[in-house]
């Protein structure tokens, strides 16, 4: 603390650095849904103390967070259309249930979609798009 420093000044300043505090918590936890943050990242926007920047990450890290979101949403629709049309040719091996939800590529999930329907089976669903069959 300065000497000539006032106490609406120091109170302003610990607002200030609080607020900042509570931004950064806020911007990681929206990026670590997102996945992993590094440490260097975490120690970088946890040392921010711009107010102007910090509130630019955060609307950085909402855009990202609304991108995985809606990609996680996409894929989990995806899967459960699998799960439906593969339902009705037969029971769903657990290693099948389990290859489909590792899944994330949209372009192998929309493919596999194609497949099944054109697929008499579970077999030949399985035969026509995973190659390492055997495995299930």
């Amino acid at each position: 603390m300065k000497m000539w420093e006032s106490e609406e000044s120091i109170k302003a300043r610990a607002t200030a650095e609080a607020t900042a505090n509570e931004k950064a918590n806020e911007i990681l936890r929206l990026l670590e849904k997102c996945g992993t943050v590094s440490q260097e990242e975490r120690e970088r926007i946890l040392a921010q103390r711009n107010l102007q920047v910090l509130e630019q990450w955060h609307e950085e890290a909402m855009a990202k967070n609304e991108q995985y979101l809606t990609a996680k949403i996409k894929t989990e629709s995806k899967q459960e259309t699998i799960f439906l049309l593969l339902s009705d040719l037969g029971q769903i091996p657990e290693a099948l249930k389990a290859k489909i939800l590792s899944e994330t590529r949209q372009e192998t999930l929309d493919l596999w979609i194609r497949a099944i329907k054109r697929a008499e089976s579970i077999e030949q669903f399985t035969a026509s798009v995973l190659p390492d069959r055997e495995s299930l």
